[in-house]
């Protein structure tokens, strides 16, 4: 969590117990992204420059926080999705989504998805070697992109009307569900089965 001196905050649970708040530093001016493989755990957030910057746990001691670049203007979004590859995304200035991933050695450079968001981006996988990614459109409806492996696919008009950022999550093998907040404040939630050829 962000605390108020907008810092960093973590508590882990060990499977009886919880920790206690660690502040972990840094200084986000959103909120922070999180995303984990085996031991690891990767953070994102967006410091006072625009910045993203990144941190992370590799399964006995925090690292510093490292700077990532780009310029962004919500909460990010991270997703691992097949080993040693991790995906951070960025809503830019100009409302497109913008991509940075870390291939196992090193960090690429930024790459432009397009879109138009009118708040921030979600990430998710339900299966290796594929993400996908969701934003809010200009008419409110949610619009997702996915890499099928090899490819960028989409933007997709999933409907809906979200006055939100979304939260999406890879909750089971195969399977992507995405959560929005529609104009009456209510919940609403979209489960998608991926299909393997």
């Amino acid at each position: 969590m962000i605390g108020g001196d907008r810092s960093v905050y973590h508590k882990s649970w060990d499977g009886s117990t919880w920790s206690d708040w660690l502040n972990l530093g840094g200084y986000s001016q959103y909120g922070v992204a999180a995303a984990s493989w085996g031991d690891r755990l990767d953070l994102f957030i967006v410091n006072w420059d625009g910045a993203i910057y990144q941190k992370c746990w590799d399964g006995s001691i925090w690292g510093d926080w490292e700077r990532l670049g780009g310029y962004c203007i919500s909460t990010p979004a991270a997703v691992y999705w097949g080993l040693n590859r991790i995906d951070t995304f960025a809503l830019g200035s100009d409302r497109a989504i913008y991509q940075k991933y870390w291939d196992g050695s090193s960090w690429s450079g930024w790459e432009k998805l397009g879109g138009y968001s009118q708040y921030g981006v979600a990430a998710a996988s339900g299966i290796e070697n594929r993400l996908d990614i969701y934003i809010i459109a200009r008419n409110g409806a949610v619009y997702q992109k996915y890499w099928d492996g090899s490819n960028w696919v989409g933007w997709n008009n999933l409907g809906g009307y979200s006055i939100a950022a979304p939260a999406a999550v890879g909750s089971a093998p195969k399977r992507v569900d995405t959560f929005v907040l529609g104009s009456d404040r209510a919940i609403y939630h979209k489960c998608y089965a991926i299909r393997v050829s």
